[in-house]
């Protein structure tokens, strides 16, 4: 009796939902043991193919787009200098007429504000500074650290960049919200 222990697993950037993770198992035996010589008997092979999961299998096809900034900063470009720079951008070819970003603040002590820009036009990234659309936001958040969500009615990725005077700047990756795949 053998058991064969499936490690963890990373994709890579080929894998697309619904794709089958497969392994194959080769199994041999019967091999004269007489060194490294062409002398020795080949070995017998088993040899089979399972499939152990499929890519994004919970998960259903959409076209909305849910991207997460855990760490942006807002309030301190004129006290330190402080900027973030938002960068938000299409996985497709095209928007869609009625193309949306909904985004949606919280600060430090718990303060949620949202705005929605409905004007996206038809460029495929949009980027701004965070500072310059604070006016825009329903309500005012404190000063410093904030979450930034973004939801869009079709599929997006993220990008933030913090920067300090332009003498300091330090990047992150926007991540999927909740428990869906990356964008």
């Amino acid at each position: 009796m053998l058991w064969i222990d499936i490690p963890a697993m990373r994709l890579d950037g080929t894998a697309k939902a619904g794709d089958a993770i497969q392994v194959r198992t080769t199994l041999l035996w019967g091999r004269a043991v007489s060194g490294l010589c062409a002398d020795c008997g080949p070995p017998i092979l088993c040899e089979c193919v399972r499939t152990v999961g499929i890519v994004c299998c919970n998960e259903q096809s959409s076209d909305s787009g849910c991207v997460f900034f855990p760490y942006v900063l807002q309030g301190l470009e004129s006290s330190s200098g402080w900027v973030t720079g938002i960068a938000v951008s299409a996985r497709g070819t095209r928007l869609p007429a009625d193309a949306y970003c909904e985004l949606t603040l919280k600060d430090s002590e718990g303060t949620v504000a949202t705005y929605k820009k409905t004007d996206m036009g038809s460029k495929l990234v949009w980027a701004f500074v965070l500072e310059r659309e604070m006016r825009n936001f329903n309500k005012t958040q404190a000063a410093g650290a904030v979450s930034l969500e973004v939801k869009s009615n079709y599929r997006i990725d993220g990008y933030a960049f913090m920067n300090a005077n332009m003498t300091f700047g330090a990047g992150e990756m926007g991540r999927a919200c909740g428990t869906a795949c990356n964008p």
